[in-house]
């Protein structure tokens, strides 16, 4: 970070090296790990944004992290994403005054906003627009199901795009086979936020789930990377759901914790900071 400082604050620096900081930037931005992390990204950005402005070029480098952060299950995340929304575009709809995190980006957000600062986007009237294909629409939980038991990789995207309204719609007849749905969302090789929704709605129309998925996440069936998956899920659900037994979560993950990888250990330390604000 010391460098990137060092180069932001040259106010000689042309714009090759300003594209070159948002191309580094972004690409972390994109793949932030921690809160604190997340934060500090978010500042350089901030700064880059304030001392030499944003082309149209450059705001699409960071359109996939925004995107990513606006549908984090962590409030602080999505809270970064619509701050450096704003900032990027001038934007005051977002009230993002209220948020917890603009404490922490107050004096820049200030300089970005404020009627004094001259810099802005390049081609300030261009509407960004993220185009999509056409999707095969799938319309039974059944058949979604058969596409990642079969592995038709192709179909992923149909699958993730319809899945948390296969399961609200579902029967519960179709869910007494939850816990084999479960497993087969959980592993598809598909990164995406539905993901999560999915196994978090499953667990709420079928609470045997929530067992089976704690279990999981202290077993040794499931990779890392899966079992973060499960985690999110349980931090939607504790944040979704109206009958949650928060203190059987509790008590299940503080029995288990010291066992677990570090990554894992870091992730449930979040989803007990959760849980122990609703008790």
């Amino acid at each position: 970070m010391d460098v990137i400082e060092t180069k932001l604050k040259n106010l000689n620096v042309d714009k090759k090296i300003s594209k070159t900081l948002y191309q580094n930037l972004s690409k972390i931005f994109n793949n932030t790990k921690t809160i604190e992390e997340d934060n500090e990204i978010t500042k350089q950005l901030l700064t880059l944004i304030y001392d030499y402005g944003i082309t149209k070029e450059e705001i699409k480098m960071l359109l996939k992290g925004i995107t990513k952060h606006m549908e984090h299950p962590l409030k602080e995340f999505r809270e970064n994403g619509f701050i450096l929304t704003s900032c990027i575009f001038k934007h005051k709809g977002f009230k993002i005054e209220k948020m917890a995190n603009y404490e922490f980006h107050k004096e820049l957000i200030k300089k970005i906003l404020g009627p004094e600062n001259k810099k802005t986007i390049e081609e300030e009237n261009t509407v960004h627009v993220i185009k999509l294909p056409k999707r095969h629409k799938v319309k039974y939980l059944k058949y979604a199901i058969e596409i990642l038991m079969n592995n038709e990789d192709k179909k992923f995207e149909d699958v993730f795009d319809n899945i948390v309204e296969l399961i609200k719609r579902a029967s519960d007849r179709t869910l007494n086979q939850a816990k084999e749905y479960l497993n087969f969302i959980l592993i598809a090789e598909f990164d995406s936020f539905e993901k999560i929704k999915a196994i978090s709605l499953l667990i709420q129309r079928q609470e045997s789930l929530l067992e089976q998925v704690l279990d999981e996440i202290f077993g040794f069936y499931f990779n890392v990377k899966n079992k973060v998956d499960l985690i999110f899920s349980l931090i939607v659900y504790i944040e979704t759901s109206e009958s949650c037994d928060y203190r059987y979560i509790l008590q299940k993950i503080t029995e288990n914790k010291k066992e677990v990888h570090h990554v894992i250990e870091k992730y449930l330390n979040v989803l007990l900071d959760k849980l122990k604000d609703r008790l």
